[in-house]
């Protein structure tokens, strides 16, 4: 088991439990690691001076033995400090040294448990020498007593139980609770690779259907044969153009190539499908690139602009009667690359705008960049439809 975060930075945001104060910052930081070490023990300082010190400072005016009873003051504190410090140092030194997850969290137990009973008889020895040195004051008889008092075995217990949970006891159930999140949120994240490498793999998929339809090869497989013995040349451009197309969409759809393309191969590629479709047609369709040489070099999604000129073709242009135009273009805006396909055939009709191809469109953008592309399907005033995408450019220009 290992962690995917570094414990020298503070934790992620999603491995946080809240927002924290000046005070509570240290829980910023991974659990048993040395920002988190240093941070507590600079806020567990500030307690027992103020908790420790202060104190000692009112009994400085009613006793007439001020050295005694600071020196007192400063080993009562030495004492809380190491007891409330020492577990928590040493599960830190563990956790950062020890390379396997598992090993530290087996150990920090029994570290915690051990560095208590030190602590215990540190603290046992503490308090004797503070007796030993009020001994001689009878100013400080009735501290001296109290301290003697405070060496029972309920004491002790007491004692045990407040070092064990402030010395490490909590921190540890923190230190599982931070493992948990940690896996948990590992887990989101694999799962949200796998989701993204399905809905690539769907998209793939759903391109390959879209480039090499069935119907598209074979109703132009049938134009080419009726052809040939009425009209040889039309069939032969026909062909050529075909083979032109598929030389240039297939190998897009290999794993290694999909993910480079230009501006430029995407518009050569609808321009390849256009000119098929153009003379199966027998020169219905007309058809037009309008884009800059300088945009053609820039980087742009694979397979997605073909989409758009099939779904222009088989919804605008082929239930049109007559002759119907199709026209590409691109310009830049900004740090936007604006990249449309407009028909003026008979427009979007019921259940267009939402279909497996156009879907596959806005799940694609989404996917590659994050939000930060569009997609838009409109019907044009004059009749026709505009598709367009605008996505960031991510290429320089030359």
């Amino acid at each position: 088991m290992s962690v995917d975060y570094s414990l020298h930075q503070p934790l992620p945001f999603q491995l946080r439990t809240g927002v924290h104060n000046r005070f509570t910052r240290y829980k910023d930081y991974p659990v048993f690691s040395f920002g988190w070490w240093w941070r507590r023990t600079m806020l567990m300082a500030l307690l027992c001076f103020v908790l420790i010190l202060a104190p000692t400072f009112a009994q400085w005016v009613n006793v007439s033995a001020p050295r005694p009873a600071f020196l007192v003051a400063l080993l009562t504190m030495l004492s809380c400090m190491l007891s409330l410090n020492l577990g928590p140092g040493i599960a830190s030194i563990e956790r950062h040294v020890i390379p396997s997850q598992r090993w530290t969290g087996i150990l920090i137990v029994p570290t915690i448990v051990v560095c208590t009973g030190l602590c215990l008889g540190i603290d046992y020895w503490l308090r004797e020498i503070c007796f030993e040195i009020m001994q001689p004051y009878p100013q400080t008889h009735a501290m001296s007593k109290a301290l003697r008092n405070s060496t029972n075995s309920y004491s002790y217990l007491g004692s045990a139980v407040f070092f064990g949970l402030f010395g490490g006891g909590w921190a540890i159930s923190g230190y599982y609770a931070e493992l948990q999140r940690s896996q948990y949120l590992s887990r989101i994240r694999t799962e949200e690779v796998l989701k993204n490498q399905k809905l690539q793999t769907d998209l793939r998929l759903s391109v390959l259907q879209a480039q090499v339809e069935p119907h598209f090869l074979f109703n132009t497989l049938a134009s080419i044969r009726a052809l040939i013995r009425q009209a040889p040349d039309q069939s032969e451009a026909t062909l050529d153009a075909l083979v032109e197309y598929l030389r240039a969409s297939i190998p897009k759809l290999r794993d290694n190539e999909r993910s480079t393309s230009t501006l430029g191969q995407q518009l050569d590629l609808c321009a390849n499908y256009l000119e098929v479709m153009r003379l199966r047609t027998s020169g219905r369709l007309r058809y037009a690139i309008e884009a800059d040489a300088a945009l053609r070099a820039l980087s742009f999604p694979p397979m997605l602009l073909i989409t758009l000129a099939e779904n222009a073709i088989k919804h605008g242009i082929e239930p049109k009667r007559g002759p119907g135009q199709v026209t590409i273009s691109a310009a830049r805006d900004g740090d936007s690359l604006r990249v449309s396909v407009i028909d003026d055939g008979v427009g979007l009709q019921l259940g267009v705008g939402g279909g497996l191809g156009l879907a596959n469109v806005r799940a694609q953008l989404d996917t590659l960049f994050d939000g930060r592309a569009s997609f838009d399907l409109r019907n044009l005033p004059a009749g026709g439809v505009r598709a367009e995408m605008t996505v960031p450019v991510q290429g320089d220009a030359a």
